[in-house]
């Protein structure tokens, strides 16, 4: 049943947070562009982070952190040389939020400033791939 749990979590989210990405991306004004999915991203990397901090009181964390290690892992591996932080906006911007609070809770130690550091990783990744997204969509219509 947590499995299940930690499943249907997953997948809401991704379709969540694909959908609030593409309407805000193809929205005309680019403050809303940008500024939707900088504040959706930093509010889930900083639940994910307080989630996975706080495992032992919601069970089904426990399940999803499992089943996202090895990509935690795969993602880490490809960009640990690059320095802690250029790593976490690697990670962020190739794995998205989950992966971040992953990589995070795994670099930096509990007195270090976690949610700063989530906050610059997931800034700097959002601008590029909204400028990014946005000059396709320009590009195409």
């Amino acid at each position: 049943m947590i499995h299940l749990q930690a499943v249907v979590a997953l997948a809401v989210y991704f379709i969540l947070s694909n959908y609030i990405f593409v309407t805000s991306v193809a929205h005309p004004n680019i403050y809303i562009s940008f500024f939707v999915p900088l504040i959706f991203g930093t509010l889930s990397s900083f639940a994910f982070l307080y989630l996975f901090s706080h495992k032992d009181f919601f069970h089904f964390i426990a399940n999803l952190e499992k089943e996202e290690e090895k990509n935690e892992n795969k993602y880490l591996g490809r960009f640990a040389h690059y320095g802690k932080i250029i790593a976490c906006m690697f990670v962020s911007a190739a794995g998205g939020p989950i992966f971040l609070a992953l990589t995070i809770r795994f670099l930096f130690s509990d007195d270090e400033n976690r949610y700063l550091i989530a906050f610059i990783s997931i800034l700097i990744p959002t601008l590029i791939m909204v400028a990014f997204a946005k000059g396709f969509i320009k590009l195409i219509f």
